[in-house]
């Protein structure tokens, strides 16, 4: 279960972008995206704190709105794991496969994105160049 599930409320169009994602993306398609965003809700991770798949359940990517994480596979010959991704502020990272595991190297607050939000999101078209 995440530890902080939220999703926001409904925002004026004079105001900044809710999601990171949606900055530099036309006005015209802001509104729109911004509420299907508003559905995926924001997960807070507390630096040192993970997520594993299971914990993920039906989400396409992440997207890191603040903080800094990274994707980390175990390596079980080394008794080790290696980073498969990191990522900072403004980053897409597709979801973890079944082995990897999301870690907050710092406090972060992320956006999961599911299968139907992405799909909904890819068909604007400033969105999809964001992504």
């Amino acid at each position: 279960m995440p530890q902080e599930l939220s999703v926001a409320g409904s925002e004026s169009t004079s105001r900044a972008p809710a999601s990171r994602l949606l900055l530099g993306v036309p006005s015209r398609e802001r509104g729109p995206a911004g509420e299907i965003l508003d559905q995926c809700g924001t997960l807070g991770l507390p630096s040192g704190s993970s997520r594993d798949v299971p914990s993920l359940p039906d989400v396409r990517l992440v997207f890191v709105e603040e903080g800094l994480v990274l994707v980390r596979r175990p390596d079980s010959r080394h008794r080790r794991s290696f980073v498969a991704c990191e990522a900072g502020a403004g980053a897409v990272v597709l979801k973890p496969t079944h082995d990897q595991t999301l870690y907050a190297l710092t406090a972060a607050r992320l956006t999961p994105v599911s299968h139907e939000a992405y799909d909904h999101l890819s068909a604007f078209p400033g969105v999809a160049r964001s992504l």
